[in-house]
């Protein structure tokens, strides 16, 4: 299983967005691995909020002490 999430160059934009990629590994009827099933989602707006709301802790944070 794979869950990863990693920062990659966006060729339309031309700048770096996050992406998390997910995969698992499907069997063959022997038991090997015959290939994998995953997605590639695109996390980026999901990142800056995320990132907003770490800053805003802090200065909340600097602000009461």
């Amino acid at each position: 299983m794979v869950d990863a999430e990693f920062r990659s160059k966006h060729i339309a934009s031309a700048g770096w967005r996050w992406k998390n990629v997910r995969a698992v590994p499907l069997a063959g009827e022997d038991g090997s691995i015959e290939k994998c099933s995953g997605m590639n989602l695109d996390i980026h707006d999901r990142k800056l909020a995320e990132e907003a709301v770490r800053e805003s802790e802090e200065r909340l944070k600097s602000a009461t002490e």
